[in-house]
């Protein structure tokens, strides 16, 4: 008597998961995406594992993706599941960023609202903006450089010539900056002062303030704001190819501040930014 053996069930489809970028430093933003076959897999349960062993749920989109911020450095863990796949699960190593030393900030023709990314090493003006950080070779070609000083309710001045009331750049502060032609400035300095000295903070007072980002990551707004959290009605940054200003609070046109960027700021009261 022959027994007929029964039909195995079809295996179900090996769920796949990539991650970009492919080598992530601490602070950056991961994102996640999640496919079967080589096609995107919407609606997957993405459970993510810090390395303190703390969980995050997501759910995958229309295109397979989802994204987390990594933290903290460590091996993190991430488990792709859906009904009807099978499982699959990826370690990514999430490492401190390395030390940044320089950066180069682009200039449009016309104006630019910039802020300095780094600690300079040196803060004079003529020497931030010479001919040797411009790829220009052409410091003339930043015609004029304002700030504007809140405390004092006044707007400080610098040109090429040199002459002006504005002699020093210094990292927390914006600066508008007039190129006649577009050109890229490279920033040298620390992303933390040295030795026994404090981490960087930066007094901000009622009304508008000119602010710098001094960061070398973007990062949302109310992170980099969180020590000023509910003092500021609104934020501004500029569109430098477009000339034009664009939202940042609170209608969120462009929520990320990005490094080599400035800002307006509209402040209920005086306050101290403590960067993140």
């Amino acid at each position: 008597m022959c027994i007929r053996d029964r039909e195995a069930a079809p295996p179900t489809p090996q769920l796949t998961i990539s991650y970009s970028p492919e080598t992530v430093y601490v602070h950056d933003v991961v994102t996640i995406t999640v496919t079967a076959e080589g096609s995107p897999v919407a609606g997957a349960s993405v459970t993510i594992v810090d390395p303190d062993g703390v969980s995050i749920e997501r759910v995958t989109t229309s295109a397979g993706t989802c994204s987390f911020t990594a933290d903290k450095t460590g091996i993190w863990t991430v488990t792709a599941s859906k009904s009807g796949y099978t499982d699959a699960q990826v370690a990514i190593e999430v490492s401190a960023r390395p030390a940044v030393t320089e950066w180069t900030i682009e200039l449009s023709e016309g104006w630019n609202l910039i802020s300095l990314p780094l600690i300079p090493d040196s803060t004079n003006i003529t020497e931030i903006l010479s001919d040797a950080n411009l790829a220009s070779g052409n410091h003339s070609n930043l015609s004029m450089v304002y700030y504007y000083n809140a405390s004092a309710d006044t707007w400080l001045w610098y040109t090429p010539i040199p002459a002006g009331t504005l002699t020093t750049m210094v990292d927390g502060l914006g600066y508008w900056v007039y190129a006649d032609s577009a050109d890229v400035l490279t920033v040298h300095g620390t992303q933390m002062p040295p030795g026994l000295e404090l981490p960087p903070t930066y007094d901000v007072v009622e009304g508008w303030n000119m602010i710098g980002f001094k960061s070398t990551v973007d990062m949302p707004y109310d992170t980099y704001l969180i020590s000023i959290a509910g003092d500021y009605a609104v934020i501004y940054g500029f569109d430098a190819d477009a000339q034009e200003y664009f939202s940042v609070y609170p209608l969120p046109y462009h929520p990320m501040m990005e490094p080599g960027h400035g800002y307006w700021i509209w402040m209920s009261t005086d306050g101290t930014i403590v960067p993140v």
